[in-house]
């Protein structure tokens, strides 16, 4: 219940990032064509990154990469708040936030799908979660 209840507030901050980013654009720029860009920045991202984000999560340890994943974006997101709160925002700036924070969501795809695995699979066996080692000992 916990991981789907994180997993739905992150699904709502980046479908809502994916609209705000450009609007932010706009107003600071009132460029439509800077808009664009972030816009296919955030694309590109989730284009770039998709296959090398599977690859890490059958390498490497995936709750390590998805605590890092969503550190990262939390920083990159926390300075450009921290930019538009003290008027220092610059349009290269939201492009890299806006890259940044939509490259971790892959990632944490890739890692939840392969977190969740073992564990559908010992669902069906019907067997005590977690499981136990050999020989009862806890």
């Amino acid at each position: 219940m916990l991981l789907q209840t994180g997993q739905l507030l992150s699904s709502a901050g980046t479908s809502s990032s994916s609209i705000a980013f450009p609007l932010l654009v706009l107003a600071i720029t009132h460029s439509p064509a800077k808009a664009g860009i972030v816009a296919f920045g955030r694309t590109l991202a989730w284009a770039l990154l998709t296959l090398p984000a599977g690859l890490a999560a059958d390498r490497r340890s995936r709750r390590r990469l998805m605590i890092a994943a969503d550190s990262v974006r939390m920083l990159a997101v926390g300075s450009l708040a921290a930019a538009i709160f003290f008027d220092r925002v610059a349009f290269w700036e939201i492009v890299v936030v806006a890259f940044v924070e939509a490259a971790a969501p892959p990632s944490s795809a890739a890692l939840n799908r392969a977190r969740c695995v073992p564990l559908c699979r010992h669902i069906r066996s019907r067997q005590p979660w977690p499981p136990r080692p050999a020989g009862g000992q806890p």
